[in-house]
């Protein structure tokens, strides 16, 4: 109510009143009072089912919606399942189903709100009997879909749309928050996890920054220090040239050029001379990128000399099998060959008494024939048994 006071041309003093109904305006401040304070509430949920419960009971209290729900995206259902549901809704329906189909689903799919006077006439509407007539459908965001029904036909206008969206909108601002701090929960697990492992690894772990210049050791775990002999502190900053030589850095620094240019993994064997001369370290390297550009070079690396000195054996052992079998194939048996073409020769010319001398011969050299063939089969089989 206004009013005011004014003194006519016969001096009599008059009062003026203007009424205004306000009753719209004063549910729009209720609303906006609510919506503060459902927010609030919504801010200390712990959970996305308890910010799809908590937000479900909003709707109920700002816009008096006693049907409606939340449905959650759930990957692997690859649905929006019902993470909360009013009484009225759970009256109606019974169990609510989980949705991957229908215009609940368009909604998330496309992110746009939909307005239904009557969804039994809606195209693609999965149950044209459904007890629910109105139908205003809020998506939120990546993270699932606001239902609000009505059993009348036009129930909601457009001032009832532009309150469920702010609830929506601030509904999803939560979920939104929620997923980040999850992330960083992860995060942090990760991280606790994988600094876990680089402290007690058996490998020898270690990382590198990366520079326009050079490559520097930025940290290495204990176990590097203890195979390489090599202190953290000492090596912690220094450049691979400074830690490991001209020679030897170079040849580490071309392996991390190849893990750099190439962006991915890179194994090899390298020789080098920790702890001791002539030593052989099986590592594998990995890139770490920021923004498309690798900034840190991971590796981890085992001390294998002893395989590596006994691999070399084996290819001697190889080598020499190689060559007697080459020899037995070849260099003896035609030896022999030689020596039974002379005796059979002789035969024919020894008098009788001296022909068992020759018959000797022969059958020793048979005999030794045979033995090279054993060798030679011997030989083969070890051979083929190292390539398998």
């Amino acid at each position: 109510v206004t009013a005011s006071a004014e003194t006519n041309d016969e001096g009599e003093l008059r009062f003026i009143g203007i009424i205004e109904d306000i009753t719209e305006r004063k549910e729009r401040e209720r609303q906006l009072k609510q919506l503060h304070d459902a927010t609030q509430d919504l801010v200390g949920a712990e959970s996305p089912a308890e910010v799809a419960q908590r937000a479900s009971a909003a709707a109920d209290e700002v816009l008096k919606v006693k049907a409606n729900g939340v449905h959650l995206y759930d990957e692997d259902a690859d649905a929006l399942v019902p993470a909360a549901a009013s009484d009225r809704v759970r009256e109606l329906l019974g169990e609510v189903p989980a949705i991957d189909d229908g215009v609940a689903w368009e909604t998330y799919q496309r992110g746009e709100t939909q307005l239904y006077d009557d969804i039994r006439t809606a195209e693609g509407v999965l149950n044209e009997e459904t007890a629910m007539r109105s139908e205003l459908l809020v998506p939120l965001g990546e993270y699932g879909v606001f239902l609000f029904s009505s059993t009348t036909v036009g129930a909601f206008d457009e001032e009832d749309v532009r309150v469920a969206k702010i609830l929506a909108r601030n509904t999803e601002a939560v979920l939104a928050e929620q997923a980040k701090e999850q992330q960083l929960r992860e995060h942090t697990r990760d991280l606790l996890q994988a600094e876990t492992l680089f402290e007690n690894a058996q490998d020898a772990f270690f990382v590198i920054d990366v520079g326009t210049e050079s490559y520097r050791i930025e940290r290495v775990n204990p176990a590097y220090e203890s195979l390489t002999g090599l202190d953290s502190e000492s090596i912690q900053g220094q450049t691979i040239r400074d830690v490991f030589g001209p020679e030897d850095g170079g040849q580490i620094e071309t392996h991390y050029d190849g893990c750099v240019r190439r962006g991915e993994p890179v194994s090899y064997v390298e020789r080098l001379d920790v702890p001791e001369p002539g030593s052989y370290w099986d590592t594998r390297i990995a890139p770490v990128a920021v923004d498309g550009e690798v900034v840190q070079i991971v590796g981890a690396t085992r001390n294998v000399t002893e395989q590596k000195m006994y691999q070399q054996r084996l290819e001697q052992q190889r080598d020499g099998l190689e060559l007697l079998n080459e020899m037995v194939r070849h260099d003896i048996r035609n030896d022999l060959q030689v020596i039974a073409s002379y005796a059979e020769l002789l035969a024919t010319r020894v008098d009788e008494g001296d022909r068992g001398y020759v018959e000797r011969i022969l059958n020793n050299a048979e005999t030794a024939v045979e033995l090279t063939r054993t060798a030679r089969d011997l030989a083969g089989t070890m051979l083929q048994t190292e390539e398998s």
